[in-house]
């Protein structure tokens, strides 16, 4: 492990025993972007993961005005509300059902609950047919199975299972000229991601590059090659 590979986990574990494990282990008031969420325990918390904040400030910047929009993987709903604040019709997807539950509560106290539509869904298992202009995707980083339901949002299954479904299973949800938008981590071998979307015949750019102090962040667009 590379010294700044110890450097990055050493400065977790204090910040998460010092400010971040309070946080998690009760309902936590958010605000974000100019929207006001409240996270539970069980629910990946966008406050406490900077590629929340990233992904959504690269959302703001989409003409979504009257685009019909597919949150995969909402949480409690944050990149969900920036679509509909946009003016998209939103469509909210989660495997975790404390997720779908906070997501619908943080529409109704944003004032958004008519533009967003939730679904509990392992990926796209559970979604009537349809397709959407594009469709926004913050994956578990980390291999490995996960623990709990929580921790879905983290680890993504071995060799990165969760995206290979994601992407294997996105292009009939898609319209011909839609746009996958997917935040990837310098943690990640995105090499490997990138050949999973060439796999099923999808190019992807990258688009936005946010470097902090021990990770990047890296924003993809994806589309249908063919």
């Amino acid at each position: 492990m590379s010294f700044f590979s110890l450097a990055r986990r050493a400065c977790f574990l204090v910040t998460y025993h010092a400010y971040a494990r309070a946080k998690l282990e009760r309902t936590d008031r958010v605000r974000m972007l100019g929207l006001s969420l409240l996270v539970p325990p069980q629910v990946f918390h966008p406050g406490l993961s900077l590629s929340s904040k990233t992904m959504g400030k690269y959302v703001q910047g989409l003409p979504l005005d009257r685009k019909r929009v597919l949150d995969m993987g909402c949480g409690s709903g944050i990149l969900s509300l920036i679509a509909a604040a946009a003016g998209a019709s939103v469509t909210a997807v989660d495997v975790n059902p404390a997720a779908v539950a906070s997501a619908r509560d943080n529409a109704l106290r944003n004032r958004l609950d008519d533009r967003i539509r939730f679904f509990n869904s392992d990926l796209f298992g559970s979604l009537p047919e349809e397709t959407f202009d594009y469709i926004l995707f913050n994956p578990p980083f980390y291999l490995g199975e996960p623990r709990d339901v929580r921790d879905m949002a983290w680890r993504g299954g071995d060799d990165y299972g969760v995206i290979r479904g994601f992407i294997a299973g996105a292009s009939r949800f898609m319209k011909p000229d839609a746009r996958i938008i997917m935040i990837l981590s310098s943690d990640m071998r995105i090499e490997k991601v990138l050949e999973i979307f060439r796999a099923h015949e999808f190019s992807a750019d990258r688009r936005s590059v946010k470097r902090l102090l021990f990770e990047t962040f890296s924003i993809y667009e994806g589309f249908r090659s063919s």
